[in-house]
């Protein structure tokens, strides 16, 4: 249930690279290795009580080789486990290293929740070799709008655009078992397009997790989503708890963010994503730090009082608890 979620973001290859247990390379760097870390008993994940991972993107993206990292947001096919997760590309064997990956999830009773990623595409822009005009927004002379900050920006609300986004979402759980999803810079998206993803997803898996990043360098629909069936990320929450714990914000504010901002943003306890790490921008520590530069690499005292104070804040507050992989190490 949403309500009972307490989610780790995390990375496919950064969870397992350093992880203290024997892997292979190849399995260092793909979905073969997760599936290994997650069955250890001994295992970080099991030290920290979450019960859903959210993975940054592994629809395929737009790296050139296997060695290359790359956080994923490049998609250039919606309905391809990323052949540079699998241990054989070439035999297509990250099709069901994916599966055999949420199946140990499971096991754990780990939730899997994927990044996805609707807003553009990665390079080279294949669509735009089918339809231009079509499939993204352009400017009054023809140019691609870049709203997204990644050089394009998908026309989501398109027919087909609309098709592509419901099927392969709708692949990724009966294919796979997935069991929700995070769509990245949302408001791309539109509101209107996600209650029709949402509407469609929903009837495949009614428990379906559907979450919003509900801004873009457009605008936001951190309002809209009240009603249209996703939770979000609250940045608010995220900016709030990094000036309290400096002793910078009033009582009031906190009451408001405690309560899961249920006198205003959210519509139900559970909407709210609070975070106050993700893998964008700089890190908890690093943002709070009382050195210069914001260079937390070594941490004050008072650091570490200000991070356990957000962390009994971040787990006490009404709507779902998310973490960013490695935070909990400051």
């Amino acid at each position: 249930d949403w309500q009972d979620l307490s989610i780790l973001e995390c990375h496919v290859r950064d969870l397992v690279h350093k992880a203290a247990q024997k892997l292979s390379k190849s399995e260092r760097l793909g979905f073969s290795g997760v599936t290994k870390f997650v069955r250890n008993k001994d295992s970080y994940i099991r030290t920290l009580g979450v019960n859903a991972l959210e993975f940054q993107p592994i629809q395929q993206f737009d790296s050139t080789t296997a060695d290359e990292y790359h956080w994923g947001y490049m998609t250039n096919n919606y309905f391809a486990p990323c052949a540079w997760y699998g241990s054989n590309p070439a035999k297509a064997s990250q099709n069901e290293e994916f599966r055999e990956m949420v199946a140990a999830c499971h096991e754990q009773d780990l939730s899997v929740i994927i990044d996805v990623v609707y807003n553009h595409v990665g390079e080279p822009p294949n669509l735009l070799f089918i339809d231009k005009a079509y499939y993204f927004h352009l400017g009054k002379d023809g140019h691609l709008m870049n709203w997204s900050g990644c050089g394009n920006v998908l026309r989501a609300e398109s027919a087909m655009s609309l098709k592509l986004i419901i099927e392969s979402l709708v692949h990724l759980v009966e294919a796979y078992d997935v069991d929700g999803f995070r769509f990245d810079l949302a408001e791309l998206i539109s509101i209107e397009v996600l209650k029709q993803v949402g509407d469609a997803i929903r009837a495949v898996k009614p428990s379906i997790v559907l979450i919003a990043e509900p801004w873009s360098f457009r605008g936001s629909i951190q309002w809209d989503t009240r009603k249209a069936g996703f939770a979000f990320w609250n940045d608010g929450f995220r900016e709030f708890l990094r000036e309290y714990v400096k002793g910078h914000s009033a009582p009031d504010t906190l009451s408001y963010f405690v309560k899961g901002c249920l006198d205003q943003m959210a519509a139900w306890p559970a909407q709210s994503i609070n975070y106050v790490e993700s893998h964008d921008d700089r890190t908890w520590i690093d943002d709070i730090t009382e050195n210069e530069h914001f260079n937390g690499t070594h941490p004050t005292h008072n650091d570490v009082l200000r991070s356990h104070m957000m962390a009994a804040l971040l787990y006490t507050s009404v709507g779902v608890p998310m973490l960013s992989c490695g935070q909990d190490y400051l």
